[in-house]
């Protein structure tokens, strides 16, 4: 059964049964196909060829045999006058049996239960979008196989979406798409592969195997040397302390007596100024070495869909009204070594022409307007002395990753002394620019029937970016665990960011709770 394989296979890697593992078996040839397999065993895949149609594209392949697996290249041409698109490439089934683990990497990565006869049958993801990267891992007890596709993603600014999902007889099909409709419920493809007159393109996937399911993340050393000589490393210095988040206003408050939704303790900052909020800031700082603020300069009240709003800054000095004390008070908040503060930039990629005021649009990073509006807010953050910035919904659903790549290092280079969180998950070559955010929960549950996201390390990461730094959003209220929810017992909240924490994250919490020695070095 594949609990087995998902339980009882933990247990023998710290009886360190590698060594005992038998060999793993790569051959073929054009004429006879290319097989895959465990030695004295079925393989999971035998007389393969790499055919491939593509109506009016060129599409050529070559396979090179590796020790544990092959590298399949392809080279697809557009000799036609006119764009065309790129469908997909094929890749081999798997006969893996009637029940598998398949790595679910849209989140923190852990193996997910797939079964022919359900209720789960189908992996599927797209990069970049929900998958940190462009990488899919089947295994059974007997074998791991790991398939990872790897092309210029900046130079070619396209998606593409993997596919792992049961075809029968314990047949599992692996789907490598570039454009078209996905099913329902799939995550889309947002930028579709299109090769433009007489272009050339190449794509490489790399599948390699492991004769102990435990070392599953060995097959995808390819994609990890790929990526290293392509993209690099970190080029920050991580942090793992944890961060106490401040949230200013809510739309549960909002009224026509208070629009911005203000939480009492912040005192209407719109009709008294931004002293109370600062009284916030310093009760946090007490309990821990990074705080940042949310919602500073409140919430739409017209256009709630704007939440949080872009204007997170200059809105303190619209109007000449009682918020206009927020920069200068801000800049003389007292901090001492190891100790930050910053601000939360709502909706960072939506622009908006002013607070509470529609259209809504992406932001055009080639505008001259836009350009300088976003640079106006991010200036009154450092004037204001914040060293801390979160980026919220930097993501591919506004932007695409190749502009946000390029945006990410603009900001960086106004302000070399901040730290940028993007916010949802980046993909792998965003995060190895600026830390990146995972929630703890999800709103509702996802495909697969849970809501949590984070069950241990977060093991691309760690395996291609080693000294990143994530943040990982302790939701309590999405918690389902009726204790963790309602807060009653704090030492069971507690013990739960030390978890996050030991797990490598940098925890970001929104209890009072201390937090100076979580995360510390």
């Amino acid at each position: 059964m594949i609990t087995v394989c998902i339980i009882v296979l933990p247990a023998l890697l710290a009886a360190d049964s590698v060594s005992a593992a038998p060999a793993i078996q790569a051959t073929g040839s054009v004429s006879s196909g290319w097989s895959l397999g465990v030695a004295g065993h079925p393989p999971a895949f035998a007389a393969w060829t790499p055919s491939a149609v593509a109506g009016p594209l060129q599409v050529v392949s070559s396979v090179e045999v590796k020790s544990v697996g092959m590298d399949v290249m392809w080279t697809v041409k557009n000799d036609t006058m006119e764009p065309i698109p790129l469908r997909s490439l094929p890749l081999p089934s798997l006969s893996l049996g009637p029940e598998i683990a398949c790595m679910d990497f849209r989140s923190s990565g852990w193996p997910q239960a797939l079964t022919e006869a359900g209720p789960y049958q189908r992996m599927q993801g797209t990069w970049p979008g929900s998958m940190y990267s462009p990488v899919a891992v089947a295994m059974n007890t007997k074998i791991a196989v790991g398939i990872s596709v790897q092309y210029p993603v900046l130079e070619y600014q396209h998606d593409c979406a993997l596919v792992v999902e049961a075809a029968g007889d314990g047949v599992w099909d692996v789907k490598l798409l570039f454009s078209g409709k996905m099913k329902e419920g799939d995550f889309p493809l947002r930028h579709s592969a299109t090769l433009p007159a007489g272009a050339s393109r190449t794509y490489i996937v790399s599948i390699r195997a492991a004769a102990n399911p435990l070392q599953w993340i060995d097959t995808l050393s390819p994609y990890r040397e790929w990526f290293r000589s392509t993209f690099g490393s970190v080029t920050y210095t991580a942090d793992t302390s944890a961060i106490r988040g401040c949230i200013l206003a809510f739309s549960h408050n909002q009224s026509t007596e208070n629009p911005g939704g203000w939480v009492a303790a912040a005192n209407r900052p719109d009709l008294n100024g931004y002293q109370s909020v600062i009284n916030i800031l310093m009760s946090a700082m007490k309990n821990a070495s990074r705080t940042i603020l949310w919602a500073p300069s409140g919430m739409t009240y017209q256009h709630k869909k704007l939440n949080y709003p872009f204007q997170f800054t200059t809105h303190w000095l619209a109007n000449g009204g009682p918020m206009g004390n927020a920069p200068s008070l801000l800049s003389r908040v007292q901090t001492r070594p190891g100790l930050k503060w910053g601000l939360w930039w709502g909706h960072s990629v939506l622009y908006t022409p002013a607070f509470d005021t529609l259209p809504s649009s992406p932001l055009d990073i080639h505008s001259p307007e836009q350009r300088q509006s976003a640079f106006a807010e991010l200036r009154l953050a450092m004037q204001s002395g914040a060293t801390l910035i979160g980026l919220d919904a930097f993501s591919t659903t506004y932007l695409p990753a190749w502009d946000l790549v390029g945006w990410i290092g603009e900001l960086q280079e106004k302000a070399p002394d901040v730290t940028f969180c993007t916010e949802g998950l980046a993909p792998d070559f965003l995060h190895r620019l600026a830390p990146t955010w995972l929630d703890m929960y999800s709103a509702t549950p996802k495909r697969f029937g849970s809501n949590v996201r984070i069950r241990g390390r977060f093991l691309l990461a760690d395996f291609l970016l080693p000294g990143h730094e994530t943040w990982a959003a302790m939701l309590f209220d999405r918690s389902p665990d009726q204790v963790v929810r309602d807060g009653k017992n704090q030492g069971t909240r507690r013990v739960l960011i030390e978890h996050v924490s030991q797990y490598g994250y940098a925890p970001v919490v929104f209890s009072n709770l201390y937090l100076r020695s979580i995360g510390a070095d």
